[in-house]
């Protein structure tokens, strides 16, 4: 449950659009794009598409959940400009996660 709890946060997070407009000879042009800091913006949703959640049970007392995506630029808008999506979510959802975990079993 944490895990596709934070997987959602994250899609939502991901899911501002870029800001699109008819350019001056008719293309488009794509302006507003994420600042460093912010969570980036979609413009082609392919981020939010692939995110990906899995959970494995390590041993009776151990299970991991991973949360994730398989696009090379997942990566580099995470680790190189500084445009955190996975990491801050984990970190803003830190309280609920907590609770999922320490929370009765049903």
């Amino acid at each position: 449950m944490a895990t596709e709890h934070v997987k959602s946060k994250v899609v939502k997070n991901i899911s501002r659009p870029v800001t699109k407009t008819v350019g001056p000879r008719g293309g488009i042009v794509v302006t507003n794009r994420s600042k460093p800091g912010e969570f980036p913006k979609a413009d082609t949703t392919m981020l939010m598409k692939t995110i990906f959640s899995n959970v494995e049970v390590v041993n009776k007392y151990v299970v991991d959940g991973f949360i994730g995506t398989p696009l090379d630029y997942g990566v580099i808008l995470e680790t190189r400009m500084n445009r955190s999506f996975l990491l801050r979510t984990l970190r803003e959802e830190e309280g609920a996660i907590i609770r999922f975990i320490n929370g009765p079993i049903k």
